[in-house]
Protein backbone atom coordinates (compact mmCIF):
# COMPACT_ATOMS: atom_id res chain seq x y z
CA UNK A 1 0.00 0.00 0.00
CA UNK A 2 1.18 3.25 -0.84
CA UNK A 3 2.25 5.59 1.94
CA UNK A 4 0.21 8.85 2.83
CA UNK A 5 1.19 12.02 1.53
CA UNK A 6 -0.45 13.87 4.18
CA UNK A 7 3.15 15.26 6.03
CA UNK A 8 3.77 18.05 4.29
CA UNK A 9 5.58 18.60 0.92
CA UNK A 10 9.16 18.08 1.04
CA UNK A 11 11.17 21.15 -0.20
CA UNK A 12 12.87 20.94 -3.37
CA UNK A 13 16.70 21.53 -3.16
CA UNK A 14 18.16 24.97 -4.06
CA UNK A 15 19.02 24.06 -7.68
CA UNK A 16 15.71 23.59 -8.81
CA UNK A 17 14.28 26.49 -6.82
CA UNK A 18 17.51 28.28 -8.96
CA UNK A 19 16.70 26.89 -12.28
CA UNK A 20 12.60 28.87 -11.51
CA UNK A 21 14.61 32.06 -10.74
CA UNK A 22 16.70 31.98 -13.84
CA UNK A 23 13.50 31.28 -16.04
CA UNK A 24 11.55 34.21 -14.30
CA UNK A 25 14.82 36.92 -14.96
CA UNK A 26 14.96 35.32 -18.49
CA UNK A 27 11.44 36.44 -18.91
CA UNK A 28 11.62 39.57 -17.11
CA UNK A 29 14.78 40.57 -18.76
CA UNK A 30 13.12 39.90 -21.86
CA UNK A 31 10.44 42.00 -21.46
CA UNK A 32 12.55 45.11 -19.69
CA UNK A 33 14.72 44.62 -23.23
CA UNK A 34 11.76 45.22 -25.66
CA UNK A 35 10.42 47.93 -23.36
CA UNK A 36 13.67 49.60 -23.84
CA UNK A 37 13.92 49.04 -27.60
CA UNK A 38 10.39 50.78 -27.86
CA UNK A 39 11.67 53.75 -25.72
CA UNK A 40 14.61 54.00 -28.28
CA UNK A 41 12.22 54.14 -30.78
CA UNK A 42 9.94 56.29 -29.01
CA UNK A 43 12.79 58.96 -28.48
CA UNK A 44 13.36 59.46 -32.03
CA UNK A 45 9.97 59.71 -32.32
CA UNK A 46 10.23 62.85 -29.94
CA UNK A 47 12.95 64.37 -31.50
CA UNK A 48 11.29 64.36 -35.24
CA UNK A 49 8.30 66.05 -33.53
CA UNK A 50 10.73 68.58 -31.64
CA UNK A 51 12.08 69.38 -35.27
CA UNK A 52 8.86 69.65 -37.15
CA UNK A 53 8.24 71.93 -34.48
CA UNK A 54 11.22 74.14 -34.48
CA UNK A 55 10.97 74.21 -38.52
CA UNK A 56 7.92 75.34 -38.68
CA UNK A 57 9.25 77.98 -35.69
CA UNK A 58 11.93 79.28 -37.89
CA UNK A 59 9.64 79.74 -40.82
CA UNK A 60 7.10 81.36 -38.95
CA UNK A 61 10.42 83.81 -37.53
CA UNK A 62 12.01 84.13 -40.80
CA UNK A 63 8.81 84.93 -43.08
CA UNK A 64 6.28 85.60 -40.77
CA UNK A 65 6.31 89.16 -41.44
CA UNK A 66 6.00 88.57 -45.11
CA UNK A 67 3.25 85.69 -45.00
CA UNK A 68 -0.22 85.97 -45.83
CA UNK A 69 -2.60 85.26 -43.00
CA UNK A 70 -3.43 82.01 -43.40
CA UNK A 71 -0.01 80.76 -43.74
CA UNK A 72 0.50 81.82 -40.68
CA UNK A 73 -2.50 79.97 -39.12
CA UNK A 74 -1.42 77.57 -41.02
CA UNK A 75 2.51 77.49 -39.67
CA UNK A 76 0.72 77.84 -35.95
CA UNK A 77 -1.32 74.96 -36.66
CA UNK A 78 1.58 72.83 -37.54
CA UNK A 79 3.42 73.68 -34.42
CA UNK A 80 0.43 72.75 -32.42
CA UNK A 81 0.05 69.70 -34.05
CA UNK A 82 3.72 68.57 -33.60
CA UNK A 83 3.43 69.60 -29.79
CA UNK A 84 -0.08 67.48 -29.41
CA UNK A 85 1.88 64.60 -31.22
CA UNK A 86 5.02 64.91 -28.80
CA UNK A 87 2.80 64.88 -25.96
CA UNK A 88 1.35 61.78 -27.46
CA UNK A 89 4.41 60.31 -27.95
CA UNK A 90 5.72 61.37 -24.13
CA UNK A 91 2.56 59.64 -22.62
CA UNK A 92 4.16 56.45 -24.61
CA UNK A 93 7.13 56.74 -23.34
CA UNK A 94 6.07 57.21 -19.54
CA UNK A 95 4.18 54.20 -19.75
CA UNK A 96 6.95 52.05 -21.53
CA UNK A 97 9.07 53.28 -18.26
CA UNK A 98 5.79 52.23 -16.16
CA UNK A 99 6.07 48.76 -17.56
CA UNK A 100 10.00 48.21 -17.22
CA UNK A 101 9.45 49.43 -13.47
CA UNK A 102 6.45 46.73 -13.10
CA UNK A 103 8.69 44.31 -14.37
CA UNK A 104 11.53 44.76 -12.25
CA UNK A 105 9.13 44.64 -9.19
CA UNK A 106 8.08 41.73 -10.52
CA UNK A 107 11.75 40.48 -10.96
CA UNK A 108 12.32 41.61 -7.24
CA UNK A 109 9.32 39.86 -6.08
CA UNK A 110 10.21 36.29 -7.94
CA UNK A 111 13.59 36.84 -6.34
CA UNK A 112 12.81 37.36 -3.07
CA UNK A 113 10.65 33.67 -2.69
CA UNK A 114 12.79 32.12 -4.52
CA UNK A 115 16.24 32.71 -2.95
CA UNK A 116 14.28 32.51 0.97
CA UNK A 117 13.11 28.90 -0.28
CA UNK A 118 16.45 28.22 -1.64
CA UNK A 119 18.05 29.28 2.04
CA UNK A 120 15.39 27.19 3.95
CA UNK A 121 15.50 23.83 1.55
CA UNK A 122 19.60 24.56 2.05
CA UNK A 123 18.86 24.61 6.15
CA UNK A 124 16.99 21.46 6.38
CA UNK A 125 18.90 19.57 4.44
CA UNK A 126 21.64 20.97 7.11
CA UNK A 127 23.77 22.86 4.70
CA UNK A 128 25.89 26.11 5.65
CA UNK A 129 23.84 29.16 6.26
CA UNK A 130 26.21 31.70 5.21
Amino acid sequence: MPQSRSRAVPVPPPAEWLTQLSGDIEHFAGTISIRLGQMAYLQVEMKAQMDRAATAVRTLGRQGGLMPSESILRVANEIATSMQSLEVVLDNFKGRHEEILGSLANLSNALGPCVQRAWEAEEERGGPAT
